[in-house]
């Protein structure tokens, strides 16, 4: 599976079909699983990057360890805590560097991953990422990310009466989800509201978007998700080798290297230095190509026809209004019989239900 796909742009597809919360974290879960492979890491945040700009209560800005402390570090996976964030050192070896990569996506360490990335690969991003809040209509798009905002809203203010028709809905979703559902729900929750009033909220901040500092407001709520992510799918598969990653090294020459996987030893990653950092050879062999694809593509995105503008426009309107009404009722009876009047009025729009 492919870094960018669906579950990478999680929050705007929760917001969008209004499935519960449990259903976003399977889809995590699958997709934090399926993308284990370590050679996908740092592309993966590039992906992300470019896929969250696309889709649109700020913390904090809060720096971490790097993937190169963390590599020498003897930090438990699992924590959280945050320290101030150095420079990437360009002097690790291509086993601390890989293993690094593990602890980091372990922890849900973003900005260290992010940093992990050389300065040309970042600046890259970053612009591709500016150039689009440029290029895309800024009222859809600005529209856009306060419908999510509101959805965000309603998922908080209603939270009781929601996880309260999970529980009476027990006999069909069964015990099991429902208790995940009420488990993960804030975590969830709290990651869509940070992604959608963060540096992303308009086309004016994401014109000039720092995207460190972005990862930087969005990881506190990414780690909780990403912790709670990584305890399902321990249940069902075996990641203990990301606790005490080993990326043996097999071959170094130059700026080229090779070292086991650290998931599975009878595969090897080959790994290239650019900047002095070492990063995913096949990253580096078409990285310029697909970076000047993308500008072309965005430079020549079209404006909308004005009908159709003005019907999206009145679609979206319409669901800040549906929203605005069920985060108007008062009971759970109120809350269900308004859903499902917006589920007869959107149809497939909201199809899944809460």
């Amino acid at each position: 599976m492919d870094w960018i796909n669906l579950e990478s742009n999680a929050p705007c597809w929760f917001a969008r079909t209004g499935c519960a919360p449990h259903s976003l974290t399977l889809r995590l879960r699958i997709y934090l699983i399926t993308n284990m492979k370590l050679k996908y890491i740092i592309p993966g945040i590039a992906s992300a990057a470019m896929l969250l700009s696309s889709c649109g209560k700020k913390e904090e800005a809060t720096s971490t360890t790097t993937s190169q402390e963390t590599a020498a570090s003897t930090e438990s996976p699992e924590s959280t805590e945050d320290t101030p964030a150095e420079a990437p050192k360009k002097d690790l070896t291509p086993s601390a560097t890989v293993e690094g990569w593990v602890k980091d996506m372990r922890a849900g360490r973003i900005v260290s991953l992010w940093n992990s990335m050389p300065a040309k690969y970042q600046t890259d991003v970053q612009g591709i990422t500016r150039d689009f809040g440029a290029k895309v209509d800024s009222e859809i798009y600005n529209e856009t990310m306060k419908t999510l905002s509101a959805t965000s809203g309603l998922l908080k203010s209603k939270k009781d009466i929601i996880l309260e028709l999970a529980q009476d809905n027990s006999e069909a979703m069964g015990e099991d989800k429902v208790a995940a559902v009420k488990e993960n729900y804030d975590a969830v929750v709290n990651l869509v509201d940070a992604i959608v009033n963060s540096d992303i909220k308009d086309t004016d901040s994401l014109k000039s978007i720092e995207l460190t500092k972005f990862f930087g407001d969005i990881q506190p709520e990414f780690q909780k998700v990403a912790d709670v992510a990584f305890t399902l799918a321990a249940e069902d598969e075996d990641i203990s080798w990301m606790d005490n990653p080993k990326a043996e090294l097999v071959s170094e020459s130059g700026d080229t290297a090779e070292v086991k996987d650290p998931e599975n030893n009878e595969e090897t990653m080959k790994l290239t230095k650019v900047d002095g950092l070492w990063v995913p050879e096949e990253m580096t062999t078409d990285w310029d190509k697909n970076m000047e694809e993308t500008r072309q593509g965005i430079a020549a995105m079209e404006g909308m026809e004005d009908m159709q503008k003005q019907q999206m426009l009145g679609g979206l309107r319409m669901v800040q209004a549906a929203i605005k009404q069920l985060d108007a009722t008062k009971t759970k009876e109120e809350f269900q019989q308004k859903l499902m009047e917006v589920g007869q009025q959107f149809g497939p729009l909201l199809g899944g239900g809460l």
